[in-house]
């Protein structure tokens, strides 16, 4: 049976608009504590296969119900709205692609999925369905107002953290922000041109250019006791943190729920910024291969 609605109509703006969060662990319960402040936003369901898990963060809102699976969406009686994908990352397509097959549009905690083909599947259902697909790419909200997309020459970011092995991969955690960052800034047709490991499996480091000579370089690097970013756009030093009037989070989701109404914000990252972006991921992995093998 195809639950895909060819044209479905936006999100009425008057109404409130129904969201489920899929993914009660850390980033999903963070997600739920900036919605539940959120006006016009009626949290009604979180879902998780731990189920405890899901009655836990649940409780915290005093409306959504606790389910241990998407089939629970139908048997509420829900209206599609907009729903957030928090799973691991081996889950994200794979439940991204259920929410549009039943009407929703998707917000998909980054990096959206596990390849840049997965995702580009997404965006095709997406388009296919009429449905809003969006990418946790959060931090192009902390870029200061007023930061002009495609603008700029020469981008360096330094990124790092107390990470480990368990955290996940290096390329998909922390990378990929940086990776969907340096096309948005510098613009497309940016190429992986060097790739190395850094001593000890303690980071990465990068170097991106365009034919035109647009350059990027990012190191990202684990293993320090405190968490930091430093970006510098066109040698300038910016400050990577939302304005003090606002968090990056809540800055996100109003963005992606405006452009459920028919109202697109050009901040938001969408599928195919994501597929871009895991397309890079893709291309540093092959080079850090090359690498190795030249050196054997």
């Amino acid at each position: 049976m195809n639950r895909i609605s060819p044209q479905p109509e936006p999100i009425p703006p008057t109404a409130p608009t129904d969201v489920v969060v899929v993914g009660a662990g850390r980033w999903g319960a963070l997600h739920v504590e900036k919605l539940r402040a959120m006006p016009g936003v009626r949290l009604v369901a979180v879902v998780d296969v731990e189920f405890d898990r899901a009655v836990r963060v649940a409780a915290r809102t005093s409306s959504a119900m606790p389910l241990a699976s998407l089939d629970g969406l139908e048997r509420l009686g829900l209206r599609p709205g907009a729903a957030l994908v928090a799973t691991s990352i081996g889950a994200l397509a794979s439940v991204g692609r259920e929410l549009l097959t039943r009407g929703w549009h998707v917000l998909v905690e980054k990096p959206v999925a596990a390849s840049s083909f997965e995702a580009r599947q997404l965006c095709r259902l997406a388009d296919a369905a009429g449905r809003t697909l969006a990418a946790g790419f959060v931090e192009r909200f902390n870029l200061p107002p007023g930061t002009p997309p495609g603008a700029h020459r020469q981008l360096v970011v330094r990124r790092t953290g107390p990470g480990s092995p368990g955290a996940g991969r290096l390329d998909l955690d922390w990378l990929v922000h940086d990776l969907d960052l340096a096309g948005w800034l510098l613009g497309p047709n940016l190429q992986v041109v060097g790739a190395r490991t850094l001593p000890a499996g303690e980071g990465l480091s990068v170097r991106l250019a365009a034919p035109d000579g647009r350059a990027a370089r990012i190191d990202v690097l684990r293993g320090r006791p405190r968490t930091y970013r430093r970006l510098w756009l066109d040698g300038r030093r910016i400050d990577l943190k939302a304005p003090t009037h606002r968090d990056a989070l809540t800055a996100q989701w109003q963005a992606f729920l405006a452009t459920t109404r028919g109202a697109p914000s050009p901040l938001l990252a969408r599928g195919d910024a994501a597929a871009r972006a895991l397309s890079l991921v893709e291309a540093v992995r092959t080079t850090l291969t090359d690498a190795e093998r030249a050196a054997g």
